[in-house]
């Protein structure tokens, strides 16, 4: 009697069933009872138009949601706009507004996709919230202000300086970000990958999870990670440069988000800035909101009674540091916790690209940002995971997915017969040789999983190349610093057909070059070119290759 057994696949459907009815059901819950954030009592709202790029879209308005507080008596007090990072709007603020709204008028904007404000809008960049920030201020017939930026919310205050310096009194950044070589890994690709990988996650989280709205509050959102991923800290460099007023930095020495060597860059840059160190880490607006508060305080009042420095009074020993070359400069290296986040962001960042993960860890070395040997070590973890987890990909799917359609129309069990046993015999060579091939690794490591090649024959020779490989490029970068980039990307474009070029000069040389230096070796080259002018000499498998 036959067995009832349900087959595997069957099993699957089912399941696949059940996931897209309960998603279904979860979306269809979420449009029937969507998830509102009205404004708090304490909040106000204003239209703005939606901003795309550079560009206002007078068809389509959003609503942003603000404080404006003042505690004190002055008819016209400063007024401070204080400019929120993520992934939490207004609230970061909550202990640092009450302390200055005693001595300012302080405006502080939930940015779209925060909070109270509207969520869903076409640009999240920090360009796009300098365009919202304008609005509101013109909004409330405000002439010119003091900003204030905290992390990302401090390259939204560098746009607006950049962009509108006559509605600007001066900046106040806190553990603010800038420039893009020391955000992350330094590297705007690397960097644009890493957010992009982080968006799609919180995306499928959001999106391809039934959750019936229990994550819809969820801190780390879409519009949080657009944040990151529509931005652009490339340009931050120039406009900090070009910055001739007043400037307070205020940065934690233990900032394990923002490195305190951002904070010294940036006021090296801007000779007129101020720099204070707190001992703390990234969240010193609420961990250190007095100290803060009445640093700024003073701050904000040495700039309305003209005594805060500007570029044209700024000492010419300064002026003459901020003209030197980033390259020139060496930082304070990383330790502890700051060191342990690099290090994985290393590690993650190689999944996306190997050698260009490797070179923007050596040129991290070279600022002494990283150790030599740190930045070797996660560059190779992240390698090893990720061409490991490749090989087995190809181990445990491949063959499972050559016998379904329709790949099994192309491959056959006998041709991955004769795969193996070829891989067999020349897998060192192959292994050793794609690690020095961009773009060949991901099918070659797969393709060995596939034909079931040696677990151990691979990761002996998979280790000795990238033993040799990784210190090597990571060394290099330390050496020849950014120009090495440009290089690699000729590299990576001209490489197979260099090493092509290479191997037949080479066989052209030992063919037929030297042998014709000789009667015999004349004579024998005569006769195979003979032979392969009549293709009934050709052997069989040239023949028979396309097929």
């Amino acid at each position: 009697m036959g067995s009832t057994k349900r087959p595997w696949y069957k099993k699957k459907r089912y399941f696949l069933a059940v996931y897209l009815l309960l998603l279904l059901a979860s979306h269809c819950w979420q449009l029937i009872n969507p998830v509102t954030h009205p404004p708090d009592r304490n909040q106000r709202t204003v239209e703005v138009q939606a901003v795309a790029g550079d560009s206002l879209l007078p068809d389509r308005n959003i609503t942003i949601a603000y404080r404006d507080e003042y505690r004190g008596t002055a008819e016209s007090p400063p007024v401070v706009v204080l400019l929120h990072g993520s992934p939490i709007g207004v609230p970061m603020f909550s202990k640092l507004m009450p302390k200055l709204s005693e001595k300012f008028r302080v405006i502080a904007p939930d940015m779209p996709g925060y909070d109270a404000s509207t969520r869903d809008v076409p640009d999240y960049s920090m360009r796009s919230y300098a365009f919202y920030t304008k609005q509101l201020i013109d909004s409330l017939n405000v002439n010119s202000v003091h900003l204030v930026g905290y992390s990302l919310g401090g390259g939204i205050a560098l746009n607006m300086a950049h962009f509108y310096p006559e509605r600007v009194k001066s900046l106040g950044l806190i553990s603010s970000i800038g420039v893009q070589e020391l955000e992350l890994l330094g590297s705007y690709t690397l960097n644009h990958a890493i957010h992009g990988v982080q968006l799609s996650l919180i995306w499928l989280l959001q999106e391809a999870v039934p959750h019936f709205g229990t994550l819809a509050d969820f801190p780390l959102t879409v519009p949080y990670a657009r944040g990151f991923y529509d931005s652009d800290q490339r340009p931050l460099r120039s406009y900090l440069q070009s910055y001739k007023k007043p400037m307070l930095i205020q940065h934690g020495a233990g900032d394990e988000l923002v490195p305190l060597a951002a904070a010294q860059e940036h006021h090296r840059i801007v000779p007129q800035s101020k720099l204070i160190t707190y001992n703390g880490g990234h969240g010193l607006v609420r961990s250190k909101a007095d100290v803060i508060a009445e640093d700024l305080t003073r701050f904000v009042y040495s700039v309305e009674n003209g005594r805060a420095r500007t570029f044209l009074e700024a000492p010419e020993v300064r002026i003459n540091e901020a003209k030197r070359s980033f390259k020139d400069i060496n930082f304070e290296e990383f330790k502890g916790l700051t060191l342990a986040i690099i290090m994985l962001l290393i590690v993650m960042a190689t999944l996306i690209s190997e050698d260009l993960t490797c070179i923007g860890a050596g040129l991290m070395a070279a600022r002494g940002l990283i150790g030599f040997w740190p930045a070797v070590i996660a560059c190779f973890a992240g390698i090893f995971i990720g061409d490991v987890s490749l090989y087995l990909a190809g181990r445990w799917l491949g063959r499972r997915a050559v016998r379904r359609r329709p790949l099994k129309w192309f491959l056959s069990e006998e041709d991955l017969v004769k795969s193996e046993k070829w891989f067999r015999a020349k897998g060192p060579a192959i292994i050793l040789a794609s690690r020095f091939l961009p773009g060949s690794r991901l099918p070659t490591y797969f393709s060995a999983g596939v034909v079931g090649a040696g677990f151990w024959m691979f990761i002996s020779y998979f280790l000795l190349a990238c033993i040799i490989w990784t210190p090597l490029l990571v060394g290099l970068s330390m050496l020849i610093g950014t120009e090495l980039i440009a290089y690699f990307e000729a590299y990576q474009h001209y490489a197979l057909a260099v090493i092509i070029g290479i191997v037949v000069f080479v066989i052209l040389m030992l063919k037929v070059v030297i042998p014709a230096f000789s009667y015999r070796g004349r004579r024998l080259l005569i006769s195979k070119w003979q032979r392969l002018k009549n293709w009934e000499f050709w052997p069989p498998s040239m023949l028979y290759f396309p097929l």
